[in-house]
């Protein structure tokens, strides 16, 4: 990954991307899921973030649940996605991240889970969490 260096979305990312009261981050969270689907970068994304992202689609009422079928489809059979998994020793390296950093246990899962996969940069608000960790950590939202 040297020529080009991977970014993970979290999922504050994805639901802009679809959230019609934030014009501002929408555009700019959907100009960053086109490259993907233009096939003109990678980013990667976990299965926690999926489902971070379904969860809050859901609540927040943005769509139906036919329509978040239809983008969670199209972002798995998109091969510019790089789904990252983790395991059980990725929850324990989480927790021991989340004991020794206090901070959430669904962050430490995600730098758990990019460490084990070789991602160390990531598109998210939440940039404070991340950047102790190596992690380099943008707010594409910030310009």
């Amino acid at each position: 990954m040297k020529d080009e260096e991977i970014f993970l979305l979290d999922s504050n990312v994805l639901i802009y991307a679809y959230d019609k009261d934030e014009d501002k981050k929408r555009k700019i969270a959907s100009n960053l899921l086109s490259f993907c689907f233009k096939k003109e970068k990678k980013f990667a994304l976990t299965n926690q973030i999926l489902a971070e992202f379904s969860s809050i689609f859901l609540q927040k009422g943005k769509g139906d649940i036919n329509f978040l079928k239809l983008i969670i489809n199209d972002i798995l059979n998109c091969p510019e996605f790089i789904k990252l998994r983790y395991n059980e020793r990725t929850i324990l390296k989480a927790l021991s991240i989340k004991g020794e950093f206090k901070i959430h246990f669904w962050d430490s899962l995600i730098i758990a889970t990019m460490k084990e996969n070789g991602i160390y940069h990531i598109y998210t608000e939440n940039i404070k969490d991340f950047n102790i960790f190596g992690i380099k950590a943008i707010n594409p939202f910030i310009i």
